[in-house]
């Protein structure tokens, strides 16, 4: 049974998180709970089971405006093809004086990243904004204990 937690549909977190892995299955009872919601009832006994992996992706790179010149203060978003209702698959940075950026702790999965000169904090978590952009992102495929390097162009219209 789980103490003090109430009948419902419940999203899988951890929290804190930790630098550098990323939850590589979650499961109560052998049922995915990390990319399903997990139903308690009053009745809900068994066993969770979670496996974190240190084999994590590194992304850097270089974002440039029209006029190919690095591009400092660029908010970079990585963005998840799948699983866009995990908000831990999600990643961003600014860039620095020189045009570059370092996303780390990377789950392993497919992606697309944007580079926007100006966007609200958090904006890029809204399924209609991020619908407008889609064409524009570029796709990014990350691999366990991966190293990548990229150029990225700025994303227009934000």
């Amino acid at each position: 049974m789980l103490p003090a937690v109430r009948t419902g549909e419940y999203r899988f977190g951890l929290l804190p998180w930790p630098i550098d892995y990323y939850v590589k299955e979650a499961r109560f009872n052998q049922i995915d709970i990390l990319n399903n919601p997990m139903q308690v009832s009053e009745s809900s006994v068994g066993t969770m089971e979670i496996t974190l992996s240190p084999k994590t992706g590194r992304l850097e790179g270089t974002v440039n405006n029209t006029r190919r010149q690095p591009a400092p203060g660029v908010r970079v978003v990585l963005i998840p093809d799948q699983h866009r209702d995990r908000s831990e698959l999600f990643r961003s940075a600014a860039t620095d004086q020189n045009g570059h950026f370092s996303l780390r702790g990377l789950a392993p999965g497919d992606y697309k990243i944007y580079a926007w000169e100006s966007i609200e904090d958090n904006a890029w978590f809204d399924p209609d904004l991020i619908k407008k952009y889609e064409p524009q992102g570029q796709a990014i495929h990350v691999a366990e204990s991966s190293d990548q390097t990229i150029d990225v162009r700025i994303t227009a219209g934000q």
